[in-house]
Order: C-alpha cells, then sequence, then structure tokens
C-alpha cells in the first residue's frame, strides 16, 4: 500500500484465476495489470476471464489509462500467446521481442553461460537466448512436420498398423491420449488425434476417450 493515497499493488497466482477476477479497490482503480511468466497460462479462456476484469469506467481527470502486459519466454511455437498476440495482433497491441544482447544488467559469466548454450544446445539458445519461438524441452523427436494427411489414405498402404497410447497425469503433467498410425518399416509416425487435459480421475479419462470414439 501507497499510504499517500492509499493505491495498492495486489499480488495474486493463478491456481484459480476466477479468485483473482473478484478483486476489487476501495481507492482509486484497478486498470495496470502485469502477468509473469504468462506462458505458464495454457488456456486462452483464463486469461479472457483476467483481461475482462479490467472494466469500468476511469475519469479522463486522472490521467489513468487500462494496460495488460505480459512477459514470458517463448518456449512453444504452437501456444496461443503467439497466435493472439503475434500472428494476428489487434491495433491496442505492442508485441516486444528482447533477448540477453540487449540486456545490460547480465555479467561476464551470463554472457559466457549463453555462448556455452549456443554450442552445446542450439536448440534451446534460440529460444532462450535469442527470444525465436520454438519448442525446447521434453522433445523425443526432433524430425517431425505439421502438415494435413488423409487418414484414409495412409491406412490403405501397406504395413501400417492403427496406435493408441495413453500417459496417465493428474496435476504437473497432463494425461495424454495418443492416436496415431505407424509404419515400422520406415520408423514413420503419423498422429490424428490426441487427449490432453489436466486434472483427470481414471473414470474422466476413461468417459473422455469413449466420447471421442476409441
Amino acid at each position: 500500500t501507497y499510504k499517500p493515497t492509499n493505491q495498492k499493488i495486489y499480488f495474486r497466482g493463478l491456481d484459480d484465476p476466477l479468485k483473482v477476477t473478484s478483486i476489487t479497490v476501495e481507492h482509486g482503480y484497478l486498470c495496470w495489470m502485469w502477468i509473469e511468466e504468462a506462458y505458464e497460462i495454457s488456456d486462452e479462456d483464463d486469461f479472457n476471464m483476467l483481461n475482462e476484469s479490467i472494466r469500468g469506467a476511469i475519469p479522463p481527470e486522472t490521467r489513468l489509462f487500462k494496460q495488460v502486459t505480459l512477459t514470458f519466454n517463448p518456449w512453444n511455437e504452437h501456444h496461443w500467446l503467439k497466435k493472439r498476440f503475434f500472428d494476428n495482433p489487434d491495433d491496442e497491441t505492442l508485441a516486444m521481442t528482447t533477448n540477453y544482447l540487449c540486456n545490460e544488467w547480465l555479467d561476464d559469466a551470463d554472457r559466457k553461460e549463453f555462448e556455452t548454450m549456443k554450442r552445446n544446445n542450439p536448440r534451446r539458445y534460440c529460444v532462450a537466448g535469442l527470444g525465436d519461438w520454438g519448442i525446447v524441452d521434453g522433445l523425443i523427436f526432433e524430425n517431425w512436420e505439421e502438415k494435413p494427411f488423409s487418414v484414409q489414405e495412409i491406412t490403405a498402404l501397406p504395413g501400417i498398423r492403427s496406435a493408441f497410447g495413453l500417459d496417465f497425469g493428474y496435476t504437473n503433467d497432463p494425461a495424454a491420449f495418443f492416436c496415431g498410425l505407424i509404419d515400422q518399416r520406415t520408423k514413420t509416425i503419423w498422429v490424428f488425434d490426441e487427449i490432453y487435459k489436466r486434472g483427470m480421475s481414471n473414470e474422466a479419462i476413461a468417459e473422455e476417450v469413449t466420447r471421442a470414439g476409441y
């Protein structure tokens, strides 16, 4: 609390976005929000709830304005943050990318760490060092691409088998159900569907898989 004006800075976690949207202020206006590590918001709807909580008229004489700031590392090029703010920004969005080369607060040891990363882990260096969008951690296969294909056409090829797999998770790791086609001769995998959710009991997983038709 800034005592001369009774203005407050609130710190909140995002374990439950609904708790954050219910915040009200006794003095002044709730108009600025900063989300650190915004990449951890995996559901765009959770962000929308937060964004929509910054509402209400602000008298012009206050010279205040509404602003939401998100800071994060671009760990995954398929994240909704990239699509919304970098690929399809609206006229009220300012998207900026910085990297360690313009960070004046790094010392020689910090810079050396990035140079070592550049040699030993170039994929991570591109993301963590240069701020490029990518996928860094947890990759088993790197020689893959996204493109449309026909499940019917692939299954008609000789030697093709269907494959389904389930990796149980709950809190930190989601339950992951994989639906694919495999060619063991050429070591090729086609992924045509998936279920990927957190907080699901075994019964809920079974219901979700059945509802998807598998």
